[in-house]
Formats: structure tokens, C-alpha cells, sequence
């Protein structure tokens, strides 16, 4: 399922899972909450990190 890998246990989008709606950070919006409307662009990436 998707929604395993976005959300964690307690259902808040995952630390390291970045999402955005029409350029805009979901977290800085209403979170998971954000309405998008027909057409928006919705964007979904994985941080990656190492060394």
C-alpha cells in the first residue's frame, strides 16, 4: 500500500517522504489535509541521504 510508506504509525506524512502541491510543501500548508484541486501538480520524493 502507499499510504504504508507515506505515513507513519501515528499518520503524519513520513520524515523523510517530501510532497508538494503546485510547488508548495505540503507541511508549510494544511499537511496531508491539503485540497488539490483538477490539473495541480502533486509531487512525491524520498530524501536521500548518505555519506
Amino acid at each position: 500500500m502507499l499510504a504504508r510508506r507515506l505515513r507513519d504509525e501515528t499518520g503524519a506524512l513520513r520524515r523523510y517522504v517530501n510532497m508538494y502541491v503546485a510547488g508548495d510543501e505540503v507541511r508549510r500548508l494544511q499537511g496531508l489535509e491539503t485540497e488539490v484541486s483538477p490539473g495541480q501538480e502533486v509531487l512525491v520524493i524520498q530524501s536521500v541521504a548518505g555519506g
